[in-house]
């Protein structure tokens, strides 16, 4: 009920008919010659939009054979900069990819791609930050997002971000949510959270926020081999017992929930700490918590577990644990005021 709330405080607001036909006729007037598409993109097509962040978000597709002086997309976006510079002088913002303007108090962002010859809904972007171009597929991530199932869940990491002011230098690898055999753009996944899951691929940092529950319970090695274990409640390794499997209850460890979550991650079959995973016990913002690392230097994957103080209603279920999943070559300073802004929840 109270992430509901929240959700209710800060529902997306809505931009009046008159402005928006006012805004894309003066954008169609500009690149009318590049067969233009011009349709809401960002969080508000993918519901996920927030009143803390843009209002809307508009992709303008050009032709592939759209150029500006044959100079590229990096001069097709200035020169949309430029063109609604023009008639926004006063309210007007440069961006990595795109250009905000604001009209009657909404933020509105302005992205313009070229798409790329075979591939359909591929566009080519400018990123202004690094003087070069990113390829992106807006359709498809609309579409991804919107039938996740986790639409909510994702407006609540972003009002959490948006409140607590967290920058992330690395937003491709900012990952709220991630499945089973799931692809981010292009590319397989990383493990996550005990799951058949791949991060993205790259010379990046990332981090993987998830939520989860864990049941506590016994830890049962096999008497024919110490390395194999059966996991279960009291009664549940008694009846294995009774089915002749070949446990000593004397032998069982007594395993809380918070120590099973880890313990699931660290046991998982992709090994992401390696074989000999080092499981400390740690306090976050008063919070019980673990903290996973592998004793082996080349292993990247490190996991933060914290015990939500009140469980979460996200997804129609409640959730005991929150999972920060990274690499090592995540930034401490934004793991600190990540773990430090967890009193939001």
């Amino acid at each position: 009920m109270f992430l509901l709330q929240i959700l209710q405080q800060y529902q997306a607001r809505n931009i009046a008919t008159n402005i928006e036909t006012e805004l894309k006729n003066y954008i169609y007037g500009w690149c009318q010659k590049c067969d233009p598409e011009i349709f809401i993109s960002g969080s508000r097509a993918k519901q996920t939009a927030i009143s803390v962040a843009s209002d809307y978000d508009y992709f303008v597709s050009l032709s592939s054979s759209c150029n500006v002086n044959q100079k590229g997309i990096d001069a097709i976006s200035n020169a949309l900069h430029t063109h609604l510079q023009k008639k926004y002088p006063n309210s007007i913002r440069r961006q990595n990819v795109s250009t905000r303007i604001n009209i009657s108090g909404l933020n509105i962002d302005i992205t313009v791609g070229t798409k790329i010859t075979g591939y359909q809904n591929y566009h080519w972007l400018y990123k202004s930050k690094d003087d070069s171009k990113k390829q992106t597929n807006t359709k498809m991530h609309i579409d991804d997002i919107s039938k996740s199932g986790r639409t909510n869940e994702i407006k609540l990491i972003k009002i959490w971000r948006e409140l607590n002011g967290l920058e992330f230098p690395y937003p491709n690898n900012f990952i709220p949510s991630l499945r089973d055999h799931e692809y981010i753009g292009d590319k397989p996944s990383r493990f996550t959270n005990g799951k058949d899951s791949y991060a993205p691929q790259s010379d990046y940092s990332y981090f993987v926020i998830n939520f989860t529950n864990a049941d506590g319970g016994y830890n049962c090695p096999l008497s024919n081999d110490p390395r194999a274990f059966y996991f279960g409640s009291y009664d549940e390794i008694q009846k294995l017992i009774q089915e002749g499997k070949p446990i000593k209850f004397e032998n069982c460890k007594k395993v809380s929930a918070i120590d099973r979550v880890p313990e699931i991650s660290a046991n998982h079959k992709l090994r992401p700490f390696g074989e000999y995973p080092v499981i400390n016990t740690v306090q976050i913002e008063g919070q019980e918590g673990r903290a996973i690392a592998s004793s082996d230097p080349t292993y990247d994957e490190a996991e933060l577990i914290v015990k939500l103080k009140n469980s979460a209603f996200v997804g129609n279920m409640y959730w005991d644990f929150m999972v920060i999943h990274f690499s090592k070559g995540s930034s401490k300073e934004i793991l600190k005021t990540v773990s430090g802004s967890l009193h939001f929840l």
